[in-house]
């Protein structure tokens, strides 16, 4: 539920995010759809890559910002 409420009450700026996330997460399946990989759902797999790597990059952002300068942590 908290969750949602935050949801609810987040910036509208946080929607073309959003969109930008699923249509990274789209491409991304596209490509590991045509790649020979023996996976079973591509889109769970982006899903899975794309939200690691924005948690990543927002703990990255809070508690390590040096990171983010680093061309190695892109």
């Amino acid at each position: 539920e908290l969750h949602r409420a935050l949801a609810a009450a987040r910036p509208q700026g946080l929607d073309a995010y959003e969109r930008m996330n699923r249509r990274l997460t789209d491409v991304l399946a596209e490509w590991i759809a045509g790649r020979q990989l023996d996976v079973e759902d591509p889109t769970l797999v982006a899903y899975t890559i794309v939200t690691a790597l924005d948690g990543l990059t927002d703990h990255a952002l809070v508690h390590r910002p040096e990171l983010l300068e680093s061309p190695r942590y892109a």
